[in-house]
């Protein structure tokens, strides 16, 4: 049978509560600061002894936590977060229908490149397309919940 990566980690499951109780003590340094059933103790232990071995969560992740939290508190729904940055790799096309016409934007390391003209942003192309202000990514589908989307292919890795 393979050992895990992380000894004390088998042990939670047969473990009672009183012993969880030790390992807690022992693994952060003092007891934990609430009663919890054996299982929660079990799952939070793990919990701890993972995000020290492999690391725990991204700040991003713990920001959008905190205000979910927030919106919790006040029993309102949170504030949009914001939409994450969009990370498409050089040699991705970009296929978008618009009034009867195909526009393919091809991903560069430094930018996109549209009807052998290169833009800094995804904004400028659609701007080049309309004629009008667009938010790129919004423009060209790559957000959720911004109308229909275009198609993205990936070329190469």
């Amino acid at each position: 049978m393979r050992q895990p990566a992380i000894p004390k980690l088998s042990k939670l499951n047969t473990a009672g509560r009183a012993e969880l109780l030790t390992i807690w003590t022992a693994t952060i340094g003092k007891p934990p600061r609430f009663r919890a059933s054996r299982e929660l103790l079990a799952s939070a232990l793990a919990w701890q002894l993972q995000e020290r071995k492999f690391g725990g969560l991204k700040p991003a992740t713990k920001r959008k936590l905190r205000v979910l939290a927030r919106a919790q508190e006040r029993k309102r729904p949170p504030m949009p977060l914001p939409q994450p940055p969009i990370n498409l790799r050089p040699g991705t096309a970009i296929i978008k229908q618009w009034r009867g016409a195909q526009h393919v934007v091809m991903v560069l390391a430094d930018g996109f490149q549209h009807q052998g003209k290169v833009y800094g942003s995804l904004s400028q192309v659609a701007r080049e397309i309309t004629g009008t202000r667009w938010n790129g990514p919004a423009f060209f589908g790559l957000r959720k919940g911004h109308g229909r989307t275009a198609e993205v292919r990936s070329h190469g890795k």
